[in-house]
Formats: structure tokens, sequence, C-alpha cells
């Protein structure tokens, strides 16, 4: 028999006992249908989130590095670390205005490949910055408060923003104080910061008990440093002994960076090098995202095990059942000239193929499931990330792809040839005789 022949003759044997492929395969669609809306939610959260954090430096992560032991390290071998890890380095100048904390020179290389994120700015209008929203609001005593309802936290974030961006702005967060001058700057860009809480949960917009926010509880948010576009005229730099700002090609590179083993860090507790340094972000809080979402897949990995497992017994035994119903059709097979092994093959192929299209059922049910969640809360995530991040976000979907999908898929088909392995037996022309007595 030919490829096509044991094709043809799977989807005749599903096509003919079309109810009862339905009504055995139901329990595990929906088993998969759940672990993959669930795959998909946490993707596209995550997708989203890391979206967010990096959307103005265009997927590129800033960090601070400092030198924890100057006698045996070196900013030399630091810069040499992150340029093996695909990144580069600045050194770190720190500038002093009107007794604010110091303000940082924006990396030149970075701003070099922002030129369109950046706004052109001109010197009668102040000294260019860049500012979190975040510390924009605390500039003007624009305060989102504990009091305010969703759509009066959401009017502040957009009255800060629009009175901030592309406007000159003067640091009016110490009061009335007579001893400080006042300098003027120019907001040329806004960065990320949280507004309100620490983390996405939807409590932010008053959506106490959400079982989304069992996720999005988990993903931390947090703020951006103030930088200075162009060094000050007339303002000494402070020196940052040690310090480098440290620019990766995205969050993940970042994060690998940050836990190689080779390297000891704040957040790399299992290191084995004697190099030492301090990491931390610059704008907005990528590493934080990374560390959150290793986490939560760390959980969800044990989570959709357990329902795989559970599926897949549920799967096995019923196909187990099916084959020992089918000793007529075994027979039919065998009374044509079909040899045992040719028998086998086609309700190999006939099994594949109904987890092939049970597993597709259930994906595109998960999907839709996902597309539901994202839909019915979409107003409160958007609300939730507007709060979190102090941007305006263009639109949330938790909806993304997961590669692990097509290997979970895989394991649905093997199931299927592992049954018609288990019931070898049955295409016996002795087993089949004794069964037809």
């Amino acid at each position: 028999m030919r490829i096509r022949d044991y094709l043809r003759l799977g989807l005749a044997n599903i096509s003919y006992n079309r109810r009862r492929c339905v009504l055995v395969t139901v329990i595990t669609r929906a088993l998969f249908a759940v672990i993959f809306a669930g795959f998909e939610l946490i993707q596209g959260l995550e997708n989203i989130t890391r979206a967010e954090t990096t959307r103005f430096t265009d997927g590129q992560v800033v960090l601070q590095l400092t030198v924890m032991d100057r006698n045996s390290d070196s900013e030399e071998k630091l810069a040499a670390l992150v340029a093996a890890h695909g990144g580069y380095t600045e050194s770190v100048e720190r500038y002093r205005f009107d007794g604010m904390a110091g303000l940082y020179l924006f990396p030149e290389r970075l701003k070099a490949s922002l030129a369109d994120k950046i706004l052109a700015y001109d010197a009668e209008d102040g000294i260019p910055i860049l500012l979190s929203v975040s510390e924009a609001g605390k500039w003007q005593k624009l305060i989102v408060g504990r009091n305010q309802t969703i759509s009066q936290k959401l009017d502040m974030i957009a009255k800060i923003r629009q009175q901030s961006l592309g406007k000159p702005i003067e640091n009016n967060s110490f009061g009335t104080r007579p001893d400080i001058e006042k300098t003027q700057f120019f907001v040329a860009g806004l960065l990320p910061s949280t507004m309100w809480n620490m983390s996405l949960s939807l409590d932010n917009v008053g959506d106490q008990g959400n079982p989304l926010n069992i996720l999005l509880g988990a993903v931390s948010t947090g703020g951006s440093s103030t930088f200075l576009l162009e060094r000050p005229a007339d303002v000494a730099s402070e020196p940052e002994d040690g310090a480098l700002w440290a620019v990766f090609p995205n969050s993940q590179i970042a994060y690998d960076f940050v836990m190689d083993r080779q390297i000891c860090s704040n957040l790399n507790k299992t290191c084995l090098s004697k190099y030492r340094y301090e990491a931390e972000n610059a704008i907005s809080n990528p590493l934080e995202i990374e560390v959150n979402f290793a986490g939560i897949w760390r959980i969800y990995n044990i989570v959709w095990l357990i329902l795989a497992i559970i599926a897949l017994i549920i799967m096995m035994s019923t196909y187990s059942r099916l084959i020992n119903q089918e000793v007529k059709n075994i027979a039919l097979y065998r009374a044509l000239g079909a040899t045992r092994a040719e028998a086998y093959i086609i309700y190999a192929v006939y099994l594949a193929m109904l987890s092939l299209i049970a597993m597709v059922v259930a994906l595109i049910v998960g999907t839709l499931m996902a597309f539901g969640v994202s839909w019915i809360y979409h107003e409160s995530l958007v609300a939730d990330f507007i709060i979190g991040f102090g941007t305006e976000p263009a639109s949330i979907w938790l909806v993304g792809w997961n590669n692990t999908v097509f290997a979970i898929m895989a394991l649905g088909i093997i199931a299927a040839l592992v049954s018609v392995v288990m019931n070898i037996f049955q295409f016996s022309a002795a087993r089949t005789a004794q069964r037809l007595k």
C-alpha cells in the first residue's frame, strides 16, 4: 500500500466514525485547550510587557554597572565582559542642578540610534532632558493619588504627559524655597515609570479578586533615571568611579549577562567567579521583568505538565478502547488481503490523524479563549498598563505564540502511535478470529 492509501483510509475511518471520534476526544481537547490558552496568555503578557519597558529604546536595555572592588577589578574588565555578551559600554557622567539628585548624561551611541524618538530641541528652550513620566509629575506637583478614581488617575497621567513632552519645565518639587535657583529644562522625551503600584495587578484599576491578578500581580513595574542630552556649559560633572553604562540589544541578552555564572552581580547569587559588580536598570525595569517571567514559566511548566499527563493518559486509554471496538473493521481489512503490518499502519495513521485534528481544534479553542479573556478585560488592561508604565499602549492583547505548543501537539501524536503499539496483538489473525466468535 502507498502512503496516500493509508492517509485515505485514515480519513475514511474518521469520517465513518466521526461521532465516536468527537466523543472520545472531547475531554482531551478541553484539557489541551486550557494548556494552550495558558501558554498564549502568559506569552502575550510577556511580549507586551517587554515591549512597554523598552519601547523608547527600540528594544535595547540600558544598565548601570558598578565595579564593587576596584583593587582587583576594573572598568576595562567589565567592558570586555559586556562586549563578550553582545553589548557595549560608555562612561557615566553625572551633573547636579539646584540641589537636585544628580542627572546623568545619556549615552552618546544610544542617543544617536534613537534620533527618531528624541524631539528636536533648541538651546533657548532649556537644557534638553529625558524625564520619566512619574518624575515629570513630581516636578509639576501633579500626583496620582490613592483617593482618585480610575478616570481621574488616567486624566492626571494624560495631563502630565501633555504638559511635559516637548515643553520647557522646571523642578518645582522643592516647594517655594528661595535658596534654590530654578533651572529650565526641555523635555525631549518621556521614559516609562510606574505611576501608582509596583505591579501590574488589576487592583490598580479597582478590579480586586480578578483571576488574572494571579498572573499580573507577579509582574513588577519600575522607574527610570533622568538623563541630560547635552553636557551643560556651566555645571561641572561629578566622578562616578567604577561605573559604566552597558547597552544590550534586548532584555534576554541583558538578563543572560547578569545571570552568567562566571560573573557575580546583585541579582545572581550562584556565581562561580570572584568578579563582583552591581547591576541596576536605568530605563524601566527589564531585568525584573525577565526574573518575573522566569518564575511564572517555572510554575506554569509544572501546571501544564500535570494537565498534559492527565490528558495523555485519558487519550491513550481511550484509543486502546477504540481499537478494541474496531475488531470487525480490522477483520475486514485482513479479509481483503491486508497484512498484519498494513492493518497496524492503517490504525496508526488513523489515530495519529485523529490526534492531530484534536490538537488543532484545541489550539483554535485555546487561542479563542485567550482572545476572549483579552477582549473581556481589554479596558481594564489598557488602564492598568497606562498606570503601570505611564505610557499609552497601542493595544493590549494577551495572545502570543510559544514554540512549546508544537512539542505538546507532537506529544499527542506520539501518544496515538504508542496506543497502537500497546495494542499490536489486536491485529493478529488469531486474535481477530477469537473476537469474532
